[in-house]
């Protein structure tokens, strides 16, 4: 990974450069409302963006205290592939006009896992960010929208390892206190690979659960008001599907990225399927008024997992040649196994039963 720097972003388009700082302040507006959560001080936490074209993000412990990283190449990434995504009819068929966009065909079959070399970083970033923009305006709303829930989620993750103590775990046990995202095998004689996968598991429930508390403030559904028109669903199932969505992305291009003899974290579907099961049973019981039933909420999730991987497929980028459906109640045993490895014997090393609330 490349030395963090605090990015100048006076280079680029104003609504570019505002839309890259408000990620900054993502990490610490979620600290604070941890801790009213567990009621207890959090140390502050920084967050940087790390000067790097690859697609990337790290939480570590150093002298100064905690950091998350994200490189900018990560929201730029992200945003192009949601504007490729939204660019296929499948994706979101409910915002704006999704029969008249055509998808978006690279020279590759797969989405850049990194920025254009040979030019200024911050060139870089607005010649991929200018490129597959959808012909409808909502629609290319929405890539903004998601993309912004994707890398908040992104943000939440990589603190979540901080607040469970993973970090100081790895400490204890390496000497190194910071674990990478991307392509990392453990290379620690205490951290097996059963354990690494576990701690991805917290971590995604846990931000999972900070995203869900972004999606329920009130104040929200005019944003999403703006981005999908007046008389677009915009209540809180609708902007549970949209957190869905953009996680189950996030999850998808992590896999590409990393080879699979390095990864570290649960398959893709596996960790999409955690984060609904989780958040749903949290959204009914925050938002008891909506009476939501278990069909109604199975048929929203499933509802994402098809249009997201049909888009994939879509788009050249490959999923299983299994149906989506059964690929779901194949995840659902694996998260089973988790959530028994979590409570059999991960509990003296993890925070989590403090810092998480609906367990």
């Amino acid at each position: 990974m490349s030395a963090p720097v605090d990015m100048d972003l006076g280079g680029l388009p104003p609504d570019l450069g505002a839309w890259y700082a408000s990620h900054l302040g993502k990490v610490d507006s979620a600290r604070a409302a941890m801790e009213r959560i567990v009621q207890a001080d959090i140390p502050p936490v920084r967050a940087r963006l790390l000067r790097s074209t690859q697609l990337g993000a790290e939480a570590l412990k150093g002298r100064g205290g905690y950091e998350v990283r994200l490189t900018v190449a990560l929201p730029t990434i992200i945003h192009f592939t949601f504007k490729c995504l939204l660019r296929t009819p499948q994706f979101m068929y409910g915002v704006g006009d999704a029969v008249s966009e055509q998808p978006y065909r690279t020279s590759s079959t797969r989405i850049p896992l990194s920025l254009p070399r040979g030019i200024a970083l911050e060139q870089a970033i607005v010649s991929i960010t200018a490129l597959s923009r959808p012909a409808d305006e909502r629609r290319a709303a929405a890539a903004v929208l998601l993309a912004e829930l994707a890398v908040a989620f992104c943000a939440y993750h990589e603190l979540a390892h901080l607040l469970l103590g993973h970090i100081d775990a790895m400490q204890r046990w390496s000497g190194r206190a910071r674990l990478l995202e991307m392509a990392e095998k453990t290379g620690v004689a205490h951290l097996d690979a059963k354990t690494r996968l576990v701690w991805e598991y917290e971590a995604d429930l846990v931000a999972a659960n900070m995203l869900l508390q972004d999606m329920m403030d009130p104040g929200v559904e005019g944003v999403f008001k703006e981005v999908y028109g007046p008389d677009a669903e915009t209540d809180p199932l609708s902007r549970f599907q949209a957190m869905l969505g953009a996680t189950l992305v996030v999850f998808l291009l992590i896999s590409q990225v990393t080879p699979r003899d390095r990864r570290t974290h649960p398959e893709p579907l596996v960790r999409f399927a955690a984060i609904a099961n989780d958040s749903a049973a949290a959204l009914a019981e925050q938002q008891p008024q909506l009476k939501l039933s278990f069909d109604v909420v199975s048929e929203a999730v499933n509802d994402v997992a098809l249009s997201t991987l049909s888009s994939w497929r879509a788009l050249g980028l490959g999923t299983s040649a299994a149906s989506p459906l059964k690929n779901l109640l194949t995840a659902q045993r694996a998260v089973e196994r988790l959530e028994k490895h979590r409570c059999a014997g991960h509990q003296a090393y993890s925070r989590f039963a403090r810092f998480y609330p609906f367990r």
